[in-house]
């Protein structure tokens, strides 16, 4: 092979990695998974105030919740079972205005029979560390709860009603799934499910510093204005997790791409290229018609659909670049469209060869005419 051909065709290949990227991980990046907690089998849940504060980067949201109860009995007891995994900060509760300290889920609390976790009956049939509970996502996903999400405080309580206030900081969630990263938090209503009674539930979230526009899943707020204060108010279950989302604008050079499409920036591309090259093969026959083997025809057959494939995978970078910061970079396998080379280059070759060799015959004719 030509040395020079040689060392453009080692430079493309080197190219590659920088203009071909691909991600094979889970398109969800999870953040804070947190939630309604379980609630004891003689207490009520007479009302549910929830408070979501994202911050303006959306990067994380402070969360106030806070649950009026009931209790039926009095005496040392665990009024409600926390339900938190991969918060930012500390997870902290009140009780009556009084701080409370949290502990963790003992790992032998199948023996604890007459303790206070038999009024968590429902919770604690399982065999392993895994609890035997399914929690359905919204989006039809189900995911089950490690012992070392849960938490809980036991304390002496006065028959009555009391009040419990829970704050923390949830991390966001992000969503590769498309073109455009998906920001969002999620807060799991499914242990409301289990509790004994369902009083009423108050939603408030405050995007009064965040400057993009959003959508949840709980349908037009009872009051208020989504993207500065809005209130929901509900006597039953809305749905099994909360999302608080938003989707990024996209640029006006980003949509004008993805509406050409990378296959079809591709397109743009790969014509005149092709056209180039056989205007190259004819003029070159046409120049030496006795040459039995053409340098044009084979190099280029060569060069051509390696260059049409990189620019399809580049294609995909192009757009991310056109997005910016919000872009997902998320494009599958796309990367191997590379490695179809093997077979295009000799399709492209045989109908490039077959149309120089009708440019021959028709030499032929010509010049025995």
């Amino acid at each position: 092979m030509n040395k020079k051909l040689q060392i453009l065709l080692i430079g493309l290949l080197l190219f590659l990695p920088f203009v071909a990227r691909t991600n094979m991980a889970s398109p969800i990046q999870e953040g804070s998974w947190l939630g309604t907690p379980f609630v004891n089998e003689q207490m009520d849940i007479l009302k549910e105030e929830l408070y979501i504060l994202p911050a303006a980067n959306f990067k994380s949201a402070e969360f106030i919740v806070k649950y009026h109860i009931e209790t039926q009995t009095s005496g040392t007891q665990i009024p409600l079972l926390f339900f938190a995994a991969d918060y930012q900060s500390d997870f902290q509760v009140w009780l009556d205005g009084n701080p409370v300290e949290l502990q963790q889920v003992p790992s032998n609390y199948q023996s604890l029979a007459g303790s206070a976790f038999t009024d968590f009956a429902y919770l604690f049939e399982g065999e392993s560390d895994y609890l035997e509970l399914e929690l359905k996502d919204s989006l039809g996903a189900a995911f089950y709860l490690s012992l070392e999400d849960l938490k809980f405080f036991e304390i002496n309580l006065e028959a009555g009603k009391h009040l419990i206030e829970v704050r923390y900081l949830a991390d966001e969630w992000l969503d590769y799934n498309d073109w455009v990263k998906k920001y969002s938090f999620r807060y799991v209503l499914s242990p409301a499910k289990y509790w004994k009674s369902f009083g009423e539930l108050e939603i408030t979230l405050d995007a009064s510093k965040v400057s993009q526009t959003l959508n949840t899943n709980l349908g037009p707020p009872t009051s208020g204005d989504i993207n500065q204060v809005a209130r929901w108010s509900f006597d039953d279950l809305p749905v099994e997790v909360v999302h608080i989302q938003f989707v990024p604008k996209m640029p006006r050079l980003a949509q004008i791409l993805l509406a050409i499409t990378p296959f079809g920036m591709t397109l743009l591309l790969a014509i005149p290229l092709i056209l180039l090259h056989y205007l190259s093969v004819r003029k070159h026959r046409m120049q030496r018609p006795d040459l039995r083997f053409s340098w044009v025809l084979n190099i280029g057959s060569m060069i051509v659909p390696l260059l049409v494939l990189i620019c399809y995978v580049y294609c995909y970078t192009l757009i991310d670049v056109a997005i910016g910061e919000h872009a997902s970079k998320y494009h599958g396998y796309k990367i191997f469209m590379i490695f179809t080379y093997p077979f295009v280059f000799p399709v492209y070759w045989l109908v490039l060869w077959l149309v120089e060799r009708g440019i021959r015959k028709y030499q032929h004719r010509t010049l025995g005419a």
